[in-house]
């Protein structure tokens, strides 16, 4: 039979709707939007999962609260992902870049490290260091933010309605959560709903987000495992049209601009003649949506999941006022709109202030950038020379022996005319437990090692491998606790 939406306006009928994916849109606050799918939910009997994006939304509390849940991801497509929806705009020749410093990264801490080290290059096109530099200004506010909330490792999902509570988490961050949510239910859930909040911003027409993918990939294959992805927005002109060319539900409520309302017209499928005035949407009340689904259009009071059948269906047949139903409503705190406002003004200047810091932080990169690039012309003729002198003193034929203490013991001998050779002597002599690969490429140029760095960082690799350096979870590099180190000059 479906989902119980409400009861036909005029006659006061019931409605169902069959389990697919959905839409629903209208003014925010002038249209019930969160309140149809908080009961639809409700009614489905399946397990459904809402965000709260922002603060003064609706609160749910009856809802399980489910903690913040977060897994690393740096694949190329995510973190272009990441970089179109910090931009605003669509990437055209930046993809092979961005799959540059993706290989071999585990986290999003590794391709922030990869990025430091490409910086580094002195003949680095400036067309390049600008996307580098681009993503290293994201990861710089994200990461922080990442590093310093508590995530859960596993979800645990109660019948009914679930919440997720993001408010005054940055929307960046917001998008990454949202993004491991949903990979997470496709992966290891069924017969799930999940509630897409604001759509047009985290699935937007022509550019991509973190979440794009996987919610293009859930409305294409997730039906068969019974997971529905719901939308809501305010309205349909920004939303990724290749989501909504799979939904075959739609609640078109409240609208008020003509552009808008025409376009709900478009996806009203009757003749012209029969369909809906643009006046009649602009005066629809709370909890009244067009509703299409297969080939049927009803108009239809969505029953709310605390008012009784009876009172549904005398208010969809005109019996009773919509505004009058406020003693029928669960008491909740009331939210003082006038401190949200005050709270919001605040932090546009915030956010003003920011991307002003931000604008003036990325004009100094780029006059740093060039003096960098101008000194590096000078000293190169140096470094040549720094390195023939070094090859000359008695540095070249010292070397390290490892002896590292396992079930047999296992001598390795390294000398410094290798990288790896080079890199050891750097670690044990002049750098003090963990360090970064720019501290050791630093290093080693003042030795008079130039080493590349892509170079360097595969002999890092190496080195994890063969049980001569511990990678940390952070990126950095130290020598084994329990390897006894002789250095022979």
């Amino acid at each position: 039979m479906g989902i119980l939406l409400g009861y036909e306006v005029g006659t006061g009928e019931p409605v169902y709707i069959p389990e697919h994916h959905l839409i629903a849109t209208g003014l925010t606050r002038l249209s019930g939007k969160t309140t149809t799918l908080e009961a639809l939910i409700k009614r489905s009997g399946l397990r459904g999962i809402i965000f709260k994006t922002k603060i003064g939304e609706i609160d749910f509390p009856d809802a399980n609260k489910l903690p913040l849940f977060y897994r690393e991801k740096a694949d190329w497509l995510y973190v272009e992902g990441l970089l179109e929806a910090r931009l605003r705009e669509r990437l055209k020749f930046e993809r092979g870049f961005i799959i540059e410093v993706c290989k071999g990264a585990r986290s999003l801490r590794d391709v922030y490290e990869n990025i430091k080290l490409r910086l580094l290059k002195p003949k680095l096109r400036d067309f390049v260091r600008k996307v580098y530099t681009e993503l290293l200004a994201y990861f710089e506010l994200v990461l922080p933010e990442l590093e310093k909330l508590n995530f859960v490792d596993r979800l645990e999902l109660k019948e009914g309605l679930n919440v997720m509570d993001l408010t005054g988490i940055p929307e960046e961050v917001q998008m990454l959560i949202i993004h491991s949510v949903l990979d997470y239910i496709y992966e290891n859930e069924r017969n799930v709903i999940l509630v897409l909040p604001e759509v047009w911003k985290l699935c937007p027409q022509g550019r991509m987000t973190p979440i794009k993918p996987i919610a293009e990939h859930l409305i294409r294959e997730g039906g068969a495992r019974g997971i529905w992805l719901w939308m809501d927005a305010q309205d349909i002109t920004g939303v990724d049209k290749r989501l909504l060319k799979s939904v075959d539900v739609w609640l078109l409520g409240r609208q008020r601009e003509i552009n808008e309302i025409n376009r709900i017209l478009d996806q009203i499928p009757l003749p012209s003649k029969s369909k809906p005035k643009p006046e009649e949407i602009m005066r629809l009340p709370v909890g009244f949506f067009y509703t299409c689904f297969r080939d049927e259009v009803k108009l239809v009071y969505v029953q709310p999941s605390w008012l009784p059948t009876e009172l549904a269906v005398k208010v969809a047949k005109g019996e009773l006022s919509s505004e009058n139903l406020n003693e029928y409503k669960p008491k909740v705190e009331e939210v003082d709109m006038e401190k949200i406002r005050e709270v919001e003004e605040k932090l546009l200047e915030i956010s003003n202030l920011l991307n002003k810091l931000k604008n003036d932080l990325e004009e100094t990169k780029e006059h740093f950038n060039r003096e960098i690039k101008r000194l590096e012309e000078k000293i190169a003729p140096l470094i040549g020379r720094s390195e023939s002198i070094a090859r000359e003193v008695t540095l070249e034929s010292s070397e390290i022996a490892i002896n590292v203490k396992q079930t047999e013991p296992t001598h390795v001998n390294l000398t410094t005319e290798t990288i790896a050779g080079k890199i050891i002597y750097c670690a044990v002599n002049d750098l003090e437990g963990e360090f970064s690969p720019i501290e050791l490429w630093g290093r080693m140029v003042e030795r008079g090692w130039n080493i590349n760095p892509s170079t360097l960082k595969m002999n890092l690799g190496q080195l994890v491998k063969q049980g001569l350096l511990v990678r940390t979870e952070k990126g950095r590099y130290r020598l084994p606790s329990k390897v006894k180190v002789n250095v022979e000059g």
